[in-house]
């Protein structure tokens, strides 16, 4: 099984190595409030998990950070916007994302915004998955989002595809 992480701010030829120390943990990030779909919640807390840059809690007290997200729908102008503090409340600022892209899209910006702000790394949430997959006698070149959603199969060579890449 072939497995590439392909991001849109990356070039091809560069490396990025984040790494943690031994025993280390995520920071804790408490959502302290959320204005919008509860469906949008959900989908922000998933991306948060699947990031794993941060460790969700439900408890502020737990929390070294606490995030209060609002989502506001209109016809072209969407925007979400995600205040972010310490554990004591003292306000570290607003990521703002606007635009006529879904608030789906949006929130999953924030979230890259969030990592970017906290760890100065850019976060996976606009990356893509390509992968070999193995049916009957071929191998074909298949896409994802970052967290495996929306599967898409990119070949249909009925042959031996086997190195998925992104120009």
């Amino acid at each position: 099984l072939a497995l590439c992480l392909l991001g849109a701010q990356a070039r091809a030829d560069e490396a990025i190595v984040v790494q943690k120390a031994a025993g280390q943990s995520n920071p804790r990030l408490y959502l302290k409030a959320f204005s919008g779909p509860a469906a949008l919640r959900e989908r922000l807390l998933n991306d948060l998990h699947y990031t794993d840059w941060f460790t969700v809690t439900e408890a502020a007290g737990e929390a070294d950070y606490l995030a209060e997200v609002t989502v506001i729908e209109r016809p072209g102008a969407n925007q979400v916007s995600l205040a972010l503090s310490d554990h004591l409340g003292n306000p570290l600022g607003t990521l703002e994302q606007r635009g006529d892209h879904s608030v789906a899209h949006l929130a999953r910006s924030a979230v890259d915004n969030l990592i970017l702000r906290v760890f100065k790394a850019p976060g996976p949430c606009h990356t893509r998955l390509a992968w070999v997959r193995q049916e009957g006698r071929h191998k074909e070149i298949w896409q994802a989002d970052f967290d495996g959603g929306n599967p898409n199969r990119l070949t249909h060579n009925s042959s031996l595809s086997v190195e998925p890449a992104w120009s």
